[in-house]
């Protein structure tokens, strides 16, 4: 955790911690902002490294000077649970998914939001009305419209994903909508009635959210909300695994693993702008026609249906055809993989030398159904069973092989501006088409959504309107 005191932050640990990181919010730093009536005190934004601890930021004037009595109500505001009173020369734990903030500018708005008590299933999310307050100097405020569901999201409920935290949760990383306040110190020309899409470190499932400034673009002017809220998170998931991992060059030879879903899609989009050669895969036969409507350029050969049974010695025979036909004798320069399961090892052999295997993401290893109860035991021996049997790499063959495995988790580099913001301009500039959307939800069935996202049914987008676009 960050303990504050009257001059400086500096990272604490506590033992026997839960996977909700805890904040110590200590006395002395309420006192050390009552200053003479010409100070103004402080104290910014504590960025952890790798997003492991939650940041604090508190501001006081003259004019409002922070108290035991505000700080609990900022705190209380922004959704943090089982805080207690603070005393002189004490402290108070609170445990949090987000940030926590206290901010004294501006003002706040209401909300509803779809949070969940306690990790294990989608049943744990319930929509609730909460206070927002207002936006921290650095940050906007946004009504949002639509929001883009992600497998994180789901993961986050069933408790399977480490980034996030098990109890008193609020999903979501991507969003769509219209900019209501911007914060003083934001530069990026965003004013209110701003139409935007952007990310945002869980929390998105909300009718409102603040967000820093510099994870927030303007949206299209031809986009709607729901292909706004589509875009992100996919585009910039493919475009770090792509490019900034797996080199991705003019020519290059790529295998897209679940080519008819989002990240899928995104990955033939950016191919296509950048003169590479794709081979995708899909699920099921019915998933073909979306492919080939939204690129039609795309030859037999370079669209394959997974197999079902005797996998790995099928799929292997599989991508050996689609390299022969395309006349590729040395293999894939890039294998874009957010299945794994059975599908590794083929793709693994048939990797070129200097090749580059991007990891981000395991659908083969989602479960069906809740991991709580019984039904959920089942569950949790098919989730065994398949970690077992997990692949597996040598690495003192790799040397001898020459190839590259890379893995990622595009949440933890939301608090590294200086990598996350170029990256996102970089990817903008390549002038890509609005993302497939090919569900849409209501905000009341948010839950609905989440388990047809888990089905493993959906093509393209599943996207989750808020309210009626303007």
């Amino acid at each position: 955790c960050f303990r504050a005191d009257a001059t400086r932050l500096q990272m604490t640990h506590v033992p026997n911690t839960p996977i909700v990181s805890r904040l110590q919010v200590s006395a002395r730093v309420i006192q050390s902002f009552r200053r003479p009536a010409s100070a103004s005190t402080s104290v910014q934004q504590a960025r952890s490294p790798g997003g492991g601890f939650l940041p604090v930021s508190a501001h006081a004037t003259a004019h409002r000077p922070v108290t035991t009595r505000t700080v609990k109500a900022a705190l209380s505001s922004r959704g943090i649970s089982r805080a207690t009173t603070i005393p002189v020369g004490g402290s108070a734990y609170v445990s949090r998914q987000r940030q926590a903030t206290v901010s004294m500018a501006g003002s706040g708005v209401g909300r509803q939001v779809w949070k969940g008590d306690k990790a294990g299933s989608i049943e744990c999310l319930a929509l609730v009305n909460e206070d927002l307050p207002a936006p921290l100097p650095d940050e906007i405020r946004v009504s949002v419209r639509s929001i883009g569901l992600n497998f994180a999201d789901v993961f986050t409920c069933l408790g399977l994903y480490g980034a996030s935290s098990s109890t008193n949760f609020i999903p979501g990383l991507e969003f769509s909508g219209v900019v209501e306040e911007v914060g003083e110190n934001c530069t990026r020309s965003l004013k209110v009635g701003d139409r935007v899409m952007g990310v945002t470190r869980f929390g998105a499932y909300s009718s409102h959210l603040n967000v820093a400034e510099y994870l927030v673009r303007k949206l299209p002017a031809s986009w709607s909300f729901n292909e706004g809220a589509a875009f992100m998170v996919n585009s910039i998931t493919v475009w770090y695994g792509m490019k900034a991992l797996g080199d991705l060059r003019k020519g290059s030879t790529v295998l897209v693993h679940s080519a008819s879903g989002g990240c899928g899609l995104q990955a033939l989009a950016i191919c296509e702008k950048v003169g590479a050669v794709p081979v995708g895969t899909v699920g099921s036969p019915q998933k073909l026609e979306l492919v080939l409507d939204r690129y039609p350029h795309l030859r037999s050969e370079q669209l394959l249906v997974r197999p079902r049974s005797n996998v790995a010695a099928e799929f292997d025979r599989q991508l050996a055809g689609a390299l022969e036909a395309m006349g590729e004798t040395e293999g894939f320069a890039v294998v874009m993989d957010a299945v794994l399961g059975e599908m590794f090892d083929p793709g693994w052999k048939r990797l070129r030398r200097g090749g580059r295997y991007v990891v981000y993401g395991a659908a083969s290893m989602t479960p069906t159904g809740g991991l709580k109860g019984l039904s959920g035991l089942l569950e949790w021996a098919k989730l065994g069973w398949r970690y077992l049997w997990r692949p597996k790499l040598d690495l003192l063959a790799m040397p001898s092989e020459n190839k590259a495995v890379f893995g990622f988790n595009l949440i933890w580099m939301f608090d590294r501006l200086d990598e996350l913001e170029p990256l996102i301009d970089d990817m903008m500039a390549l002038g890509l088409p609005a993302p497939y959307v090919g569900h849409v939800f209501q905000f009341s069935s948010v839950p609905d959504a989440l388990r047809m996202f888990q089905s493993g049914r959906t093509q393209g987008k599943v996207v989750i309107e808020v309210a009626k676009s303007d």
